[in-house]
């Protein structure tokens, strides 16, 4: 079975409901939310951007329709086994040629970032197409941050699970064969490799929010992880290289740096932390003149 229909099985297998997934159409953020069992999702944008893509009348009467996790539903996206076509969409917005030529492309979007999960051909058109980060801007663009996640599972005698102090039975999942930390930018992804990893090894996987990715595999890592893992591995595909130094967080314990390396040769450092409301945000060592992010002065050590 080729990739691409792999990625499609995982998803279509898993029996969550609440799964969400958040990318840029148009520059407009759509938020795609699982509502039943298999691949069938609804296709949301916020009621500020509806008017750039709707008519009046199409705008009042979508607007009246319940929300889905505040946004106003433009239509059901359904993804059958290929040959078949996706399918699904209001009566109002099928009769609105503006909203229904979104939906189209809004669709072919998903479908485009589920086919392309673990299979990108650079990091670069990854952050541009899903966080609409402008990489060939010779200054840091606006870049939404990503919506982090791991895995989890209950704790057992030589399993695969790491104890971390936010969960009391709770371990995170390392792939200890490799000494890699498994994690994704969005809980789909997640929920696609928990069901792989449930049906190659019957291990059961929960998806769980990184609330600060700096933040969150620092403490992991300066708690258990550095027994373990090696290095983090994000969306199944890219390494992340994790650095250890002098900076002193809570607790006294060290800080630490992340770093990760593209095919293409091109090299970003995770910038930014969620608990201060400044991202983290991938930074382009492009546009580190002064070597601030890629050559601090704090005396790195490798994991």
């Amino acid at each position: 079975m080729s990739k691409i229909l792999a990625n499609r099985q995982w998803l279509s297998q898993s029996v969550s409901s609440d799964l969400y997934h958040l990318s840029f159409v148009d520059s407009i953020l759509v938020l795609y939310y699982k509502t039943a069992p298999g691949i069938c999702f609804v296709a949301g944008v916020t009621e500020n951007d509806l008017p750039k893509i709707a008519q009046e009348t199409s705008q009042t009467i979508l607007s009246r329709e319940p929300k889905v996790m505040g946004t106003v539903r433009i239509g059901r996206i359904y993804f059958p086994h290929p040959p078949s076509k996706i399918h699904g969409i209001w009566p109002i917005t099928e009769q609105d040629p503006e909203i229904a030529a979104f939906f189209a492309k809004a669709a072919d979007r998903f479908l485009m970032m589920i086919d392309q999960y673990g299979r990108w051909d650079t990091f670069h058109n990854y952050l541009k197409i899903e966080l609409n980060s402008d990489l060939c801007s010779p200054v840091p663009s606006i870049e939404h941050p990503a919506d982090y996640w791991w895995l989890a599972g209950l704790l057992k005698e030589d399993g695969p699970f790491v104890p971390c102090s936010i969960y009391e039975e709770y371990g995170i999942y390392v792939d200890r064969a490799r000494e890699v930390l498994p994690v994704f930018t969005s809980v789909v992804y997640a929920e696609m490799e928990a069901v792989r990893l449930s049906q190659s090894s019957g291990l059961k996987l929960i998806p769980q929010p990184i609330h600060c990715l700096g933040c969150f595999l620092t403490g992991f890592y300066n708690e258990e992880g550095k027994h373990v893992m090696r290095s983090v591995l994000l969306n199944n595909q890219w390494t992340i290289h994790g650095f250890t130094c002098n900076e002193q967080k809570a607790g006294g314990r060290p800080g630490c740096h992340f770093f990760l390396k593209d095919s293409d040769e091109n090299c970003y450092a995770l910038c930014g932390c969620a608990e201060q409301g400044t991202g983290p945000i991938w930074y382009a060592k492009s546009w580190d003149r002064n070597g601030t992010h890629f050559n601090p002065e704090c005396r790195l050590v490798a994991w």
